[in-house]
């Protein structure tokens, strides 16, 4: 299948001759404010849990983009489910 570039900010694509949810497509990367947003709690407690300064939680794992941050909603999901156990 063949894909074409929707926008340059965040780099989503859909199929050719087809469109997609675009909040589908972004909903995949999240910042660390729709982050915070999701858990409800502060941008700094988000970049404390990708910084491993959370005692007892395990790191969130997340791409660095320059300063930007980046986090895939499956390694959000996974960072839930093994904070979950402990």
């Amino acid at each position: 299948m063949r894909l074409t570039r929707v926008t340059q900010r965040h780099g989503e694509y859909v199929p050719i001759g087809g469109t997609t949810d675009t909040m589908e497509t972004t909903s995949r990367i999240l910042t660390i404010e729709d982050v915070a947003r999701e858990l409800r709690c502060s941008k700094t407690h988000v970049q404390h849990a990708i910084g491993g300064r959370l005692s007892g939680v395990p790191r969130l794992t997340h791409i660095s983009m320059g300063r930007r941050k980046l986090i895939r909603r499956e390694w959000l999901d996974d960072w839930l489910e093994a904070s979950k156990l402990q």
